[in-house]
């Protein structure tokens, strides 16, 4: 029982992550949003770090750091803005 206790995973929701989103570069336009509004945002409203980077190839690399609950509402606001999902909007796909 105590080993299975050493191998659980902290619960705390404060501790600051980062993840990185592939984005295609027709996306990264919209994720940034005009003057950089839809990454000014979730830096105000969720005292995140949102960086998406300029890229000359097919894709950009855009990173979020935050807790782990901010980044889940932080992807909420971004994904919606991508051309896919906008394609795919209202499908249900058994998620």
């Amino acid at each position: 029982m105590e080993e299975e206790q050493a191998f659980k995973r902290s619960r705390n929701t404060d501790e600051m992550v980062e993840i990185r989103i592939l984005l295609q570069s027709k996306n990264a336009g919209a994720a940034i949003g005009k003057g950089g509004k839809n990454i000014e945002v979730p830096r105000i409203d969720y005292s995140a770090s949102v960086s998406v980077p300029d890229s000359s190839g097919p894709e950009h690399i855009s990173s979020i750091s935050a807790d782990t609950e901010k980044i889940g509402e932080i992807l909420k606001k971004i994904i919606p803005t991508s051309k896919e999902y906008q394609r795919y909007k209202g499908s249900d796909f058994d998620c």
